[in-house]
């Protein structure tokens, strides 16, 4: 006979948020219609019998569930002190939510059951508290991963956020989202957010792009500069060339976007970079060395 599982008694919450969670969910690749996550969970501090089974539930924010994926038994998970998972969900991003689910067979009048004792709802991905000095920035423009020739891209229309394609299979974007390596991050954010300025400068296109607005209004923030003293265009008419001001102002807008972005402990993205080159050409150097 099938087990059911249900709620008879009130279950202990597992925690997502905070300095030290349970448990945390990664976006780690995303297509069109499916998303990749990791799931990293312990629940060590929590009194639950080991052989309570561990289960990770995908559903979608009308509510319809997939089939649970088990995990394990508390008593398995309990033997490491980080567990991690990934899976393959068919939900996309903006849709996606999360169970994790924590039972334990008995009986319920002659029927066996599983109790629910211990549960997570999870309605959006891991956020570190410590990166979210570039959150604003990084919201207005979308990430994605696809099978390109070249290592990234950038994609813009009229009335449409820019997107940033990344090559689908390199990990880029995870290691961009967490940040792993700032040397790629710096180089590749640079680039983007160049011709992402240059593009509103120069086509007209995008003359009255609600993003461009969104955009503009970003920088004025961060260079304390009101958008009326923006160059007008990235083009002299008088002859038709480059305006070099404008070029210069690009670049200082670069540098106070990407290269100063600083995290919770005032470290900037460029001084990341720095150190981390600093200790790969370290490494090199002892390896040489030995």
């Amino acid at each position: 006979m099938a087990k059911n599982t249900i709620e008879i008694f009130k279950e202990t919450p597992i925690t997502y948020r905070g300095l030290s969670p349970d448990l945390r969910i990664d976006l780690i690749n995303e297509d069109e219609n499916k998303i990749d996550v990791e799931v990293s969970i312990n629940i060590k501090r929590h009194q639950f019998d080991d052989d309570c089974v561990v289960s990770f539930q995908p559903y979608n924010n009308r509510g319809a569930a997939l089939k649970p994926w088990v995990m394990g038994t508390v008593g398995d998970l309990n033997k490491e002190d980080k567990n991690i998972f990934k899976y393959s969900v068919e939900i996309n991003k903006e849709d996606a939510r999360f169970r994790i689910l924590v039972s334990k067979a008995g009986k319920f009048k002659k029927s066996n059951v599983n109790r629910l004792v211990g549960k997570a709802e999870i309605k959006k991905f891991f956020e570190d508290e410590t990166d979210k000095s570039d959150k604003k920035y990084e919201s207005l423009l979308a990430t994605k991963e696809d099978d390109i020739g070249t290592i990234f891209k950038l994609e813009m229309e009229p009335q449409r956020i820019p997107w940033l394609i990344l090559k689908k299979g390199c990990g880029i974007k995870y290691n961009l989202d967490h940040n792993v390596n700032p040397v790629m991050k710096t180089l590749i954010y640079t680039s983007v957010v160049r011709d992402i300025v240059k593009t509103y400068l120069i086509d007209e296109n995008f003359e009255d792009c609600v993003f461009k607005e969104k955009w503009f209004q970003l920088i004025s923030k961060k260079i304390s500069q009101p958008i009326k003293e923006f160059p007008e265009s990235l083009i002299d008419n008088d002859p038709v060339q480059l305006d070099k001001d404008a070029l210069l102002w690009i670049e200082g807008v670069v540098e106070t976007m990407v290269s100063n972005l600083s995290d919770a402990n005032g470290l900037t993205l460029i001084q990341k970079f720095i150190n981390f080159s600093n200790e790969t050409l370290s490494d090199d150097k002892e390896d040489k060395e030995y």
